[in-house]
């Protein structure tokens, strides 16, 4: 497009050049044409001058046949007189002749030479609305692109509702999940209370009994409950860690989902880091799921251990209670039971809820399998491996800042370009009847040059800076400017 059109502008350079030779070809013909015309009024009065004197010279011949006075001398000088002034003037009118037959010539050879030239012009004007006919269609292609990009935009914006759909659902799943850890938190509380009424209680039947004995039992359940209790506030802290990762995960591709649209064109190396930063980040996140995952698992089976050993040693302080007999310390000994059996029911609640926080986990690490499949589909590669999680968070959010900066740049970019389109499109609608002789003076512009000179002669008028309008070029350098700046 910018060959043909530097064509064309070469084009029209050739056909002012023409028309400039054509117009002074025109002002010789002027001035040759104003010669003939003197020299025919010239002409002209030589002949009015001849016919005068040849009506002189009849008058005289006349005259003379009635005179028959005179002598011969007298009459063979005056005749001779006349026809001498006759002859000079014969000599003149064809000289005269000779001259007027000569611009002639170079008259007809003028018109040729301007009939060549309106040919030729004819021909450059041909080849003008060639090109002019190819720009058109170079323009109609560039319509289509533009058409493609606003469809590629709205697709875009799909893909961005997309994902505040899954935030929103992943936010309403945190709110669940934090609702989940107080309500354990709660539970853990109760039964610390509950173990410690427990604890003053087995005190009080120390001394009195052989159940003392497994005081240091007890103490290992309790341990062994506190443990549990600290590693489920673990694994709730590593969940919320992974959640505030994958919100930060969601956000990079909402991000990239921006730079589909420049994927066709070409990915650039920035681009590329940020994949794979995210590629990493999503591979920590999985890894960190699993290790939830396992850490889950473990703690479930050491509650499921500690149950058995209440068990166990509820079978024991009853057998211990039979065999001894103390009233005392079986009455003591139900109230335990009591206990231990709400202690039972707290930890059957307590494995409910991680089953739960296993199912939270399960559709936790779903959503990320979803995230890496729609990763796959906006052409991430399906490799994975494990980075450190620091460097990677810091890398991420370094190039999550840069890549929003530059997409807001592209958007303001994409903004005006859309609006110097429009602007040409309706100056074209309003400006077909200005395409006359006024319109010749711009023979040899572009479109969006004519749009500079307009605006330019506009500001101008108003009373503006003067400051000559930007072109691609200029505005790209100034962007690097800027940029370099900005570094």
């Amino acid at each position: 497009l910018s060959l043909m059109r530097d064509t064309h502008k070469d084009l029209r350079e050739d056909l002012g050049a023409k028309e400039n030779e054509v117009d002074q070809l025109q002002a010789q013909v002027k001035e040759l044409t104003a010669d003939m015309t003197k020299m025919r009024k010239k002409a002209d009065m030589q002949n009015t001058k001849f016919e005068s004197l040849t009506r002189k010279h009849q008058e005289l011949t006349r005259t003379h046949e009635d005179h028959v006075l005179g002598t011969d001398r007298e009459r063979t000088g005056g005749n001779m007189d006349k026809e001498s002034t006759i002859d000079a003037l014969h000599q003149q009118v064809e000289l005269l002749r000779q001259q007027l037959t000569a611009e002639e010539s170079r008259t007809n050879q003028v018109m040729e030479e301007l009939m060549t030239v309106a040919n030729q012009k004819d021909e450059e004007h041909a080849r003008c609305n060639k090109y002019q006919a190819d720009l058109d269609e170079k323009e109609d292609e560039l319509q289509m692109k533009v058409v493609e990009l606003d469809d590629e935009q709205r697709r875009y914006e799909q893909e961005f509702k997309n994902n505040e759909d899954l935030s929103m659902e992943l936010e309403k799943n945190l709110t669940e999940w934090n609702n989940q850890r107080t309500a354990l938190e709660t539970a853990v509380a109760e039964g610390k209370k509950k173990l410690a009424a427990l604890e003053i209680q087995n005190k009080e039947l120390k001394d009195t009994t052989v159940i003392g004995e497994k005081e240091k039992d007890i103490e290992i359940l309790k341990e062994q409950m506190r443990r549990h209790a600290d590693q489920l506030a673990a694994v709730q802290s590593e969940r919320d860690t992974a959640l505030e990762d994958l919100d930060v995960v969601n956000m990079v591709l909402a991000d990239l989902s921006a730079q589909a649209m420049n994927r066709e064109l070409g990915m650039a190396t920035e681009e590329k880091k940020e994949i794979e930063h995210l590629k990493k980040e999503l591979v920590l996140t999985h890894t960190e799921l699993d290790m939830q995952k396992v850490t889950a698992r473990e703690l479930e089976e050491e509650l499921a251990g500690a149950k058995r050993e209440l068990e166990d040693e509820q079978q024991w302080k009853q057998v211990a209670g039979d065999n001894f007999g103390l009233k005392e310390a079986l009455q003591r000994q139900k109230a335990i039971k009591a206990d231990n059996r709400k202690l039972k029911q707290e930890l059957l609640e307590l494995t409910h809820q991680l089953t739960a926080e296993r199912e939270a986990t399960n559709i936790l690490d779903e959503q990320i399998n979803k995230l890496k499949t729609r990763g796959v589909q906006l052409g991430l590669a399906n490799d994975w491996d494990h980075f450190d999680k620091t460097q990677l968070k810091t890398d991420m959010l370094s190039e999550n800042s840069r890549m929003k900066a530059k997409y807001a740049e592209l958007e303001r970019q994409f903004i005006e370009k859309d609006a110097i389109i429009t602007g040409l499109y309706e100056r074209l609608r309003n400006q077909i009847a200005d395409i006359t002789e006024k319109g010749l003076k711009l023979n040899g512009m572009s479109t969006l040059q004519v749009t500079h000179l307009v605006d330019y002669a506009k500001k101008l008028r108003e009373g503006g800076d003067g400051k000559v309008p930007l072109t691609d070029n200029s505005r790209a350098l100034q962007e690097e400017v800027r940029v370099l700046e900005t570094k």
